[in-house]
């Protein structure tokens, strides 16, 4: 998919001192980061288990984390 986008000047500029600060970053690897956070799925134990930071959450964990005993 091609997308063209158009920011603010004002973005613009922050976008090109953030790039100037960090050179082994790029326009698509900042934006490509940036969408995989804001499209994580809400439920994300599946992917915490996937990473093996947990080994298998618990049905409904999110709504009742401190009812668990560690």
């Amino acid at each position: 998919m091609q997308i063209t986008l158009d920011i603010p000047d004002v973005l613009g500029q922050r976008l090109e001192a953030y790039l100037e600060s960090h050179p082994n970053e790029t326009v698509f690897s900042l934006i490509e980061q940036l969408l995989e956070i804001k499209l994580m799925p809400k439920d994300s134990s599946q992917l915490l288990t996937l990473a093996g930071i947990v080994d298998e959450a618990p049905l409904n964990a999110r709504d009742r984390a401190e009812d668990e005993v560690a």
